[in-house]
């Protein structure tokens, strides 16, 4: 299995449908990618929302992760609200989306959400490409694939080695600490990514926290997170 770049590019467009007047159409470009080589572990791909006439807002939640052969796994979502204003959480229409992308070779994909309901006449449809090629990670310096990778070694009393487990490279990402069977990861954002894993390295769980405006992680120990502010005081 090697490690995969995963792109998507397309377009969203959206019509908030209005019983008096024009109806008010937006739209807006479809632009994500991501680092993935760890089987089973998803990573975010693209996440956005598009408002239009202050009341319709689409969402759009995309994660990938990489499976057998490198074929790489699309879930998510995509959703049509409408109401009061573009925050509103009235959804009216839904897609779930899981497709697989073979590699090196590009998959479209077409979805249509509407509000059929008292009043609607609200619609988008989301028109996406995605394609899965080779990460060429060695020769890479900043950009997609500047996160790091990670070699995590078992080893005896003596310090001997006895066996690894490597993670990464994931775009954005850079492993801090690793203590108590957890491996820290910061994302350029400062938000973080807290792995539980078992005792051959083998990823179990994880669970994401921030960013929090001015706060940067530095390192896990002992069931506690360190963050340092700004100016300089800190959170443990």
């Amino acid at each position: 299995m090697s490690t995969r770049i995963v792109q998507v590019s397309g377009t969203i467009s959206a019509m908030d449908h209005e019983t008096f007047g024009s109806n008010e159409r937006e739209s807006a470009p479809v632009s994500g990618e991501a680092v993935v080589s760890t089987e089973g572990f998803p990573s975010e791909l693209v996440k956005m929302s598009l408002g239009v006439g202050g009341e319709v807002r689409v969402d759009l939640d995309l994660n990938v992760s990489v499976r057998p052969n490198d074929v790489v796994r699309i879930e998510g979502s995509a959703k049509l609200f409408e109401g009061d204003d573009e925050n509103t959480q009235d959804l009216e229409d839904e897609e779930a989306i899981q497709i697989q992308v073979l590699p090196g070779t590009p998959r479209s994909y077409k979805a249509g959400l509407a509000n059929t309901g008292f009043g609607g006449g609200d619609k988008a449809d989301i028109v996406l490409t995605f394609t899965n090629e080779e990460a060429n990670v060695g020769l890479t310096s900043g950009g997609l694939a500047s996160g790091f990778r990670v070699s995590l070694w078992k080893v005896d009393d003596q310090g001997e080695h006895i066996s690894f487990k490597e993670h990464g490279p994931f775009a954005g990402w850079t492993a801090l600490n690793y203590a108590d069977g957890r491996i820290l990861w910061r994302h350029t954002d400062n938000h973080i990514s807290l792995w539980k894993v078992d005792d051959q390295g083998e990823l179990i769980s994880f669970k994401e926290h921030g960013p929090f405006e001015g706060w940067v992680p530095l390192s896990y120990d002992d069931g506690k997170i360190l963050w340092c502010h700004a100016d300089n005081h800190i959170s443990l």
